[in-house]
C-alpha cells in the first residue's frame, strides 16, 4: 500500500554518501546540509559538479568534517575550485581524508591530511609548441 519506502531522517546522522547519483544538485545539498547538520563523514564520489559555491556550502556547513571524497565528479576540478577548497582547509580543522585534490590547495592545507590518488601534472611552458611538433 502506497508502493515505496519513505524516507528517514534523523539530525543525529554523522556519515553520508551519495556516490554516482547525477542528479545530485546545489539545490539538493543545500538540503542535505540544512537537514543534516552533523556530518563528520561526506562522500560525494561522481555525484556532482563540486563549484566553489558547493565547497564553500560544505565548509561553512560542516566544520568537523574528517573526511571528505569528492572524486570522479562529473565536472572538472579546474583553478577556480581551489578558492573553494581553500575554504574546506579554512574551516574544516579537522579533516584528515580529503580525495583528489590540486597540489595548490594541498600547499595550503594542514599538513596532517591524507591525499589520495594525488598526480601531480606537469604542463611545459610552450604546451602548444610541444604539442605541435609532436
Amino acid at each position: 500500500p502506497g508502493g515505496g519506502r519513505k524516507p528517514v531522517y534523523s539530525s543525529k546522522l554523522t556519515h553520508l554518501k551519495i556516490t554516482h547519483y547525477h542528479s545530485l544538485s546545489n539545490r539538493k545539498i543545500k538540503g542535505i546540509v540544512h537537514t543534516f547538520q552533523n556530518i563528520i563523514h561526506l562522500d560525494f564520489e561522481g555525484s556532482t559538479d563540486c563549484t566553489d559555491k558547493v565547497l564553500k556550502l560544505i565548509a561553512e556547513s560542516y566544520p568537523n568534517l574528517e573526511y571528505l571524497n569528492i572524486s570522479n565528479l562529473r565536472g572538472e576540478f579546474w583553478p577556480k575550485n581551489d578558492i573553494g577548497l581553500t575554504a574546506i582547509a579554512n574551516s574544516c580543522y579537522k579533516l584528515e581524508w580529503c580525495y583528489n585534490i590540486s597540489k595548490k590547495t594541498v600547499n595550503q592545507l594542514n599538513p596532517d591530511i591524507h591525499v589520495e590518488d594525488f598526480v601531480e601534472t606537469l604542463t611545459p611552458s610552450d604546451l602548444i609548441g610541444v604539442v605541435s611538433s609532436g
